[in-house]
């Protein structure tokens, strides 16, 4: 398994990755800077995005991680 350093993650730098949730029946796709925490990735979105306030209302999700550029086709 390949770890997430080797990804390319790193505990100094927010990388950026494409964050895809399912939200009242539709799909909200956003940007959101990651950085690496041990062996989990933290999320950091801005108070001002409506990420931010589906997030405080309890909304969870799941990020997922590809090289293939076909996954956002």
């Amino acid at each position: 398994m390949t770890s997430l350093v080797e990804l390319g993650f790193s505990k100094l730098t927010f990388s950026e990755v494409v964050l895809a949730l399912e939200v009242g029946g539709g799909v909200h796709v956003q940007p959101i800077g990651v950085r690496l925490s041990g062996d989990m990735l933290w999320a950091r979105a801005f108070r001002s995005t409506r990420l931010y306030g589906m997030l405080r209302e309890g909304l969870k999700g799941s990020l997922n991680i590809t090289y293939d550029p076909r996954a956002f086709l």
